[in-house]
């Protein structure tokens, strides 16, 4: 796993000029913060992606799930980004709600860091989304690591109260 070492010697080197964003972001999730890429966390995504020819899309990130999973009828030429939830239903769930997490990632105890991982990563032809990350024991080798090296621990869900 080389996001161990890579994160040993970025930690170590102790230089806050140098960010490097997927962990920063891990460190501020883990300290109750926001996450700053769409690697983690499972945020409902910010944005579309407009093609050349004017066609609107999903994450092109996507397109190594399945042949065509980001293909739509919408285009900024002929339709407005009001009519997503007909003409490009996969972005508009995106946007409008994201991608529900697997049973697994519900029950998992770094659920409020690592969100799933990164949504492609999560694509099979046989569940669609509705899958822990392919990386997932990877992910949480480094969250492990992390945590040990910076004494961070998971923090124990609340008890809600009525």
């Amino acid at each position: 796993m080389f996001l161990v070492p890579a994160f040993d010697a970025w930690f170590d080197e102790d230089d806050p000029s140098v960010v490097v964003r997927v962990f920063y972001g891990l460190l501020s999730r883990m300290m109750g913060g926001p996450m700053t890429s769409d690697a983690f966390g499972n945020p409902i995504v910010s944005y579309l992606i407009v093609d050349t020819d004017g066609s609107i899309q999903p994450n092109d990130a996507l397109r190594v799930c399945q042949n065509g999973i980001t293909n739509t009828r919408a285009s900024v030429l002929t339709s407005g980004f009001d009519d997503l939830a007909r003409t490009a239903p996969l972005a508009h769930r995106l946007l409008s709600e994201g991608v529900p997490l697997s049973s697994t990632c519900q029950a998992c105890e770094e659920v409020s860091v690592c969100g799933g991982g990164y949504v492609p990563h999560r694509y099979s032809s046989a569940n669609e989304f509705d899958n822990p990350s392919a990386w997932c024991d990877d992910i949480k080798l480094v969250l492990a690591h992390i945590r040990r090296r910076t004494g961070l621990s998971i923090p124990v869900p609340s008890a809600s109260t009525s």
